[in-house]
């Protein structure tokens, strides 16, 4: 497996998004999660219990996360660990090769919904969020509420945020406009 891909979840019953994916008319779009290589013909869907928005989402940066919890535990997907302890002073450097994974619109090609990865740098940690890309690399409408992740020393993948907005249009080169929110820990 050269990557996780698309597995954003942190537990068997739980699935990592934005929480800017999940207010206002968008949270009717979730009553189910979707798995598989295109959002628009699923492998398989599974019912979710509830879902929760960070708090503080809008009130500071690097908080546009959130979390919902599925009817079933998932056991043939793998389990991405989040970047903890130790592994954050380690992984989370200025030039640390990254991988973004959404299924959002492409800057050329077909539309919303196909699996994509963007492999870029990791620019600067700044207010809770990490700053990532350039040379054309960003996530696209879409893609918010992907994983980001990075490679641990011993080849293992951890995942260290959730995609949450960059440059639009998107692919226009400008570095350091790509936002993931990076907290790997919760009050909620």
């Amino acid at each position: 497996m050269a990557h996780p891909s698309h597995a954003r979840r942190l537990l068997r019953h739980t699935r990592t998004s934005a929480s800017h994916r999940l207010r206002g008319p968008l949270l009717s779009n979730y009553g189910t999660v979707r798995f598989g290589e295109n959002d628009n013909a699923p492998a398989r869907t599974v019912a979710l219990q509830y879902c929760r928005t960070n708090p503080d989402y809008q009130s500071a940066p690097g908080t546009d996360q959130a979390y919902c919890v599925l009817e079933e535990p998932i056991f043939d997907v793998p389990i991405v660990p989040p970047v903890m302890g130790c592994e954050v002073d380690e992984l989370l450097i200025e030039g640390a090769e990254v991988v973004l994974v959404g299924m959002g619109q492409a800057d050329a090609g077909p539309g919303y919904g196909q699996k994509r990865e963007a492999w870029t740098t990791l620019q600067r940690i700044q207010d809770n969020e990490a700053l990532l890309g350039g040379d054309g690399i960003d996530p696209c409408s879409g893609d918010s509420g992907g994983p980001a992740y990075v490679r641990a020393k011993d080849g293992s993948w951890r995942v260290f945020g959730i995609v949450s907005y960059g440059p639009i249009p998107c692919g226009v080169g400008r570095s350091e406009e790509r936002r993931v929110g990076k907290e790997c820990r919760s009050r909620w």
